[in-house]
């Protein structure tokens, strides 16, 4: 599999975009990236190599209809944080 394919789309909400100040950047991945993938896919990308790279197993999540039955509203999804030590990237550059 091609290395740029393991970072989906980086996460866009308000605590993503305030933590991107800090250099700490948050992304979708695919459930089988490891975290050397990631911190290669990232250096590649955008030319700058992490300190540290976090990831995060997001659960899916299940409502329950009635007493017997299950639906899931959000499948499972894989997140990765990637720390930089004052760099700064630019993540409207990212392409998917």
């Amino acid at each position: 599999m091609d290395i740029y394919s393991k970072i989906l789309q980086p996460v866009i909400t308000e605590k993503s975009t305030i933590k991107q100040e800090q250099g700490q950047y948050t992304f979708y991945i695919r459930p089988e990236a490891t975290k050397i993938d990631i911190q290669k896919a990232f250096t590649t990308m955008f030319g700058v190599k992490p300190e540290k790279v976090r990831i995060i197993n997001e659960p899916k999540k299940i409502r329950m209809i009635g007493r017997s039955k299950f639906m899931t509203k959000r499948h499972r999804r894989k997140k990765a944080v990637v720390y930089t030590k004052n760099k700064k990237i630019d993540i409207n550059k990212f392409k998917i």
